[in-house]
């Protein structure tokens, strides 16, 4: 394997297309390292590994140490659970959530429940912030 050498400063993805473009032997790749390259043109980020991460095929070259391939995650804001204002929604969730670990559930049952618990912490996020964002707008035109 060879050393990719991008630049993760560059804005555009033209800019990331051109420099990928100027690369020699992209035909000499191997699949982790085409897609890197191609999520560095898509996103323009390094790699965030994620807890999946320790499940995929791992690279024959790398002493068995990095994944084949990688993964880009947004993250996430996290949610106040201690929050006057959802208590309730906490109440359902963790009662959901006790639920699944109580007792061994058919699959479908486990899942449609996660679900819930999911559309829940949702709905709590949207609840929690759809006052208060925590994100300050940007103006669209200038003043």
């Amino acid at each position: 394997m060879t050393e990719l050498k991008l630049d993760y400063t560059l804005e555009y993805d033209y800019q990331r297309v051109e420099l990928v473009q100027n690369m020699p032997s992209l035909e000499k790749l191997s699949p982790y390292e085409l897609e890197k390259v191609t999520n560095y043109i898509l996103y323009g980020r390094q790699p965030t590994p994620t807890k999946d991460d320790k499940n995929l095929p791992l690279d024959e070259a790398k002493n068995h140490s990095t994944p084949m391939f990688t993964r880009y995650t947004t993250p996430r804001i996290p949610i106040p659970w201690d929050n006057a204002k959802l208590s309730q929604l906490r109440d359902s969730r963790d009662r959901i959530l006790a639920q699944i670990k109580r007792k061994p559930l058919p699959i479908p049952v486990a899942a449609q429940m996660r679900r819930w618990a999911r559309e829940i912490a949702q709905t709590a996020w949207y609840t929690l912030y759809s006052n208060n964002p925590p994100i300050t707008p940007k103006p669209k035109f200038p003043e």
